[in-house]
């Protein structure tokens, strides 16, 4: 290869100074981590099971920036549950994002799946505080809209709105970025089935209970 024919010799002649990206691709130990929910949406995992995900940006350490999800459950079965963990967070509907900076402490575990591979588990969270964020002074004050009570005509109508049309094949197309990322960091291998999550969320509620 001649490296005289390359657009940016720049790149050659710095990458002794190029810091390497981190290798998301590594589960982090288990341990204790502060993070930022950065974002909460509903999907459906692999195991066609409705759910519920917060993404987790860590805040601090060595590392910081990594993400991290947690999982919860939207069946009949593991409804009560999910409401619970979601209430502490100040959700009170599944169609609602993550109230923005919320900052908690995470107890991170490491977990082997049946074919010998790691990842990271959020086994629970402790809500730490909520820091306040920055408004804008020059954003455009609205007068509140009133809005009529929706009816089985309006819901019609809205199907036939192109603008609101548009907004939900936005959602569509950012969920399904959502889950790419996923994908990318290992995290869409592994859900598991309605029963073990349930397990999961009794034990851990028990070991609370016994602290």
């Amino acid at each position: 290869m001649n490296i005289d024919n390359l657009t940016n010799n720049s790149i050659i002649d710095d990458w002794d100074a190029i810091i390497a990206a981190d290798d998301y691709s590594t589960p982090i130990p288990s341990g204790t981590y502060e993070a930022e929910a950065v974002k909460g949406e509903c999907g459906t995992n692999h195991n066609n099971t409705d759910e519920y995900v917060i993404t987790w940006k860590l805040t601090k350490g060595e590392h910081k920036g990594r993400h991290l999800w947690s999982h919860f459950y939207l069946t009949p079965k593991a409804a009560p549950m999910t409401k619970r963990e979601l209430t502490r967070l100040g959700i009170t509907s599944p169609k609602q994002n993550v109230p923005a900076g919320t900052i908690c402490r995470l107890q991170v575990v490491l977990r082997q799946t049946d074919n010998a591979t790691y990842y990271n588990d959020v086994k629970r969270f402790d809500v730490l505080r909520v820091e306040p964020q920055e408004q804008d002074p020059f954003a455009p004050t609205k007068e509140p809209e009133v809005v009529a009570p929706a009816t089985s005509d309006s819901f019609d109508e809205l199907e036939q709105d192109p603008e609101f049309l548009k907004r939900r094949a936005e959602q569509r197309r950012q969920y399904v970025l959502s889950m790419n990322a996923r994908k990318v960091y290992g995290d869409d291998d592994h859900d598991p089935t309605e029963e073990e999550w349930l397990a999961q969320q009794e034990a851990e509620a028990k070991r609370k209970g016994e602290e």
